[in-house]
């Protein structure tokens, strides 16, 4: 979960929290339901419900049932579903898992998730100075979940994931984390080396990228536990 629904849903408040679960059970609901529900005036409930639509967490649309005036009936935003429970690691670890009892090595899938990467952003980075293809690649990485942000420190760029969005494959799968490296060596078209690692203890992990005239340096300061 990334850090914007973790915002969310700190600051959703109890009641709020109780209707939108209310909606997810129904798949839809009008605010007479809710009210019936929760013993609420139908203005609490459209507060309420006013909230989740201004974090674009819930929607309405007209619903004509039977004679009279069409019915305003709430539903869930494709948003919404960030808070609610999610397994995609431990699915993703069972799918490698799988994979490996047939005989195909992780290695092999990590490579080539590396190089459908490497293809679906290349575009975006080619032709850009270093500095402003380190700056799309934060943009990128912090879309996926990582938190990113960078600096400039002379000639060179430190790039920071505040957060590790597949934290519990890389623990299970550390060649992950050298496909990550690579990736954005290979994207940046630069020479990068890993300062912090949080599989190795840190509280982020960090990249210094300096230009390829540099002399090459080493991919990792210290070995990956």
């Amino acid at each position: 979960m990334n850090a914007t629904s973790t915002t969310e849903r700190a600051e959703l408040g109890g009641t709020a929290r109780l209707i939108l679960n209310a909606i997810k059970r129904r798949g839809q609901a009008t605010v007479t339901e809710l009210s019936g529900e929760f013993s609420l005036s139908g203005m609490a409930v459209r507060h309420h419900l006013a909230t989740l639509r201004a974090k674009g967490l819930a929607s309405s649309s007209q619903s004509r049932r039977g004679v009279g005036r069409p019915t305003e009936v709430f539903h869930l935003t494709e948003r919404s579903a960030e808070l609610f429970p999610q397994q995609y690691d431990r699915l993703a670890n069972d799918i490698l898992g799988t994979l490996e009892s047939l005989g195909c090595h992780a290695d092999e899938v990590f490579d080539a998730r590396t190089r459908r990467k490497l293809e679906q952003h290349s575009q975006q980075l080619t032709g850009l100075p270093l500095e402003e293809r380190v700056s799309v690649l934060a943009g990128i990485l912090s879309d996926e979940g990582f938190l990113a942000e960078y600096e400039r420190q002379g000639e060179e760029f430190v790039l920071t994931e505040h957060n590790c969005a597949v934290s519990k494959v890389a623990q299970q799968y550390q060649q992950m984390c050298q496909c990550e490296l690579e990736l954005i060596a290979q994207l940046l078209d630069a020479n990068v080396e890993r300062r912090q690692h949080m599989i190795s203890g840190d509280f982020c992990c960090s990249y210094v990228i300096r230009p390829k005239s540099e002399p090459t340096i080493g991919s990792e300061t210290r070995p990956t536990r």
